[in-house]
C-alpha cells in the first residue's frame, strides 16, 4: 500500500502544492482511519494461530462471529466519521480545507 500512495504522490506532484497539500491530508485521514482496522487483523491472526494450536476449532469460529460483528461496527463508525466530518479533519492537516 505505501508503495501504491508513493507511486500516485510522484504524479501528483506535478499538480502544483494545493493538490500535493491536499493528498498530504487525504493520506493521513487515510492512514488514521485504516490503522485500528490493521491492527484488528493483526490480533485476530494471533487469536486463530493461537487456538488452532490448541486445537479449539469452536473458540475460531465463535471468535470470527464476534471479530466480524467488532469490525463491521468500528468501520461504520470511522467511515461516518470520515464523510459527515471531512472539512474538520482536514482542518486537522491543512490551514485551508
Amino acid at each position: 500500500m505505501n508503495l501504491g500512495i508513493l507511486m500516485v504522490q510522484g504524479r501528483i506532484n506535478s499538480f502544483g502544492v494545493n493538490v500535493m497539500a491536499a493528498f498530504s491530508s487525504a493520506v493521513k485521514i487515510d492512514t488514521l482511519a485504516y490503522s485500528p482496522v490493521q491492527d484488528f487483523g493483526n490480533a485476530y491472526s494471533t487469536f486463530v494461530a493461537q487456538n488452532y494450536g490448541a486445537q479449539q476449532a469452536d473458540r475460531i469460529k465463535q471468535g470470527n462471529r464476534q471479530a466480524s460483528w467488532w469490525i463491521l461496527a468500528f468501520c461504520l463508525v470511522i467511515s461516518s466519521l470520515v464523510v459527515f466530518w471531512a472539512k474538520p479533519l482536514l482542518a486537522l492537516f491543512s490551514s485551508d480545507p
